[in-house]
């Protein structure tokens, strides 16, 4: 049995002690950890907030946001962002209806 948490932007469970969040696959996939930043740029798409370097998947390839057309950069007063950490085997995840590329941990 599993607890959920699920808002508009994001799904992640806890199973077995460990939270795990929806993958593109479908599957629900353990990561590492969620950073957490600030800036005073955010892109708007398709009426969310991203920031410009984050990168979705369009037609079967990751591109960033700030290229997409239709994307509109603007300035913000400082602004908490968060970033998903490694997501085992698919490094990407379901949010904001869109399948994310996370962030990979470097050593």
């Amino acid at each position: 049995m599993s607890d959920i948490n699920k808002t508009n932007d994001i799904d992640i469970v806890l199973q077995s002690g460990r939270f795990k969040i929806l993958s593109v696959n479908g599957e629900y996939k353990p990561f590492k950890g969620i950073s957490s930043g600030q800036t005073t740029i955010i892109t708007k798409y398709k009426n969310k907030s991203y920031t410009p370097g984050h990168q979705i998947m369009v037609n079967g390839e990751f591109k960033k946001i700030k290229d997409l057309k239709g994307a509109e950069t603007t300035n913000v007063d400082d602004t908490t962002v968060y970033d998903i950490l490694h997501v085992e085997d698919t490094h990407s995840y379901i949010s904001n209806d869109n399948i994310n590329k996370n962030c990979l941990i470097l050593k």
